[in-house]
């Protein structure tokens, strides 16, 4: 668990402007628009309106004209904002990142292993918030997955070429012969998807059209499957995050606190690959999908 304080780096600095599109000093006008305001010109209360809403600009509001300078990631108009002397910080987010995770964001390279997928985070403390807020951020260079399920539409690494190229050399044996898939559920992984037996090649050129093509299909399942088990294990962490989170809002000790988030994160982890082996159980998969959606109600971190 990471110690180590988290400093939102994402400042922003704001040049402001007139509502006639010139630079304007600390008044927030223009010296030609502030002699037409005291003359009675230009409309508006005082020739200057402020509409709320979000910075980095409006397209549709020229009379807010804040714009992003320098800034690689300008906030959004839906972000929430905390104004800070001249610049802004978006509060960093519990959850990094805040969505689903994907294949995209395992980078790390898998190692020898008999695991096919590894999902790594921290909890590091964001020092900005008051209180003192927990975060769950996902580790990509330690995060991996093996290439058959991180990309099941290449066929070299999964088991489609190898089969292709039994049912073709059964074909050009058999000219007569029909080639089928096993569709024996897989012992160690029963949920697991299995082949449709009842796909038949009967011509070689078939081995790629249709025993290619079912090879294909199940291949894509079995990452789909592997993965939403993974995307799991970073929703869990969200979760205990926003329980610990809650714990410090309400007066407890961080450091307390900080130590129950970790050790309360390996037991339900654990838990949670015992009982669906490595989801590989789809009834209990099942039910886990339920209690972290109804936000682990019997999990405590105080």
């Amino acid at each position: 668990m990471s110690k180590t304080n988290w400093t939102t780096l994402n400042h922003v600095a704001l040049q402001r402007r007139c509502a006639c599109g010139d630079g304007a000093g600390i008044s927030g006008e223009c010296e030609d628009c502030r002699k037409k305001r005291l003359t009675g010109e230009g409309g508006g209360f005082g020739g200057y309106v402020h509409h709320g809403g979000g910075f980095g600009g409006d397209s549709d509001n020229p009379t807010q004209t804040s714009e992003v300078v320098n800034n690689p990631n300008p906030i959004s108009v839906d972000q929430p904002a905390q104004l800070t002397g001249p610049g802004v910080t978006a509060p960093a987010p519990i959850c990094d990142p805040d969505r689903a995770l994907t294949w995209a964001d395992f980078t790390g390279t898998p190692p020898q292993s008999t695991h096919a997928a590894k999902t790594s985070y921290s909890f590091p403390k964001d020092s900005t918030s008051n209180p003192v807020k927990f975060r769950a951020v996902l580790d990509q260079p330690n995060s991996w997955v093996k290439p058959r399920w991180k990309d099941p539409t290449v066929r070299a690494n999964t088991p489609a070429q190898p089969l292709i190229n039994q049912c073709k050399a059964y074909m050009r044996a058999h000219a007569d012969g029909v080639w089928t898939l096993d569709a024996t559920p897989d012992s160690q992984c029963p949920a697991s998807p299995t082949y449709d037996s009842s796909i038949e090649a009967t011509t070689v050129d078939e081995c790629d059209s249709k025993i290619g093509a079912e090879v294909d299909r199940v291949a894509g399942l079995e990452s789909t499957r592997l993965l939403a088990h993974e995307q799991l294990h970073f929703t869990i962490a969200c979760t205990l995050v926003k329980k610990a989170n809650a714990s410090v809002a309400a007066g407890k000790s961080v450091s307390d606190i900080e130590t129950k988030l970790s050790q309360v994160d390996g037991t339900v982890t654990n838990s949670y690959d015992t009982e669906t082996n490595h989801g590989c159980k789809s009834a209990e998969q099942t039910t886990w999908n339920n209690k972290v959606a109804n936000g682990l109600p019997d999990i405590k971190i105080e």
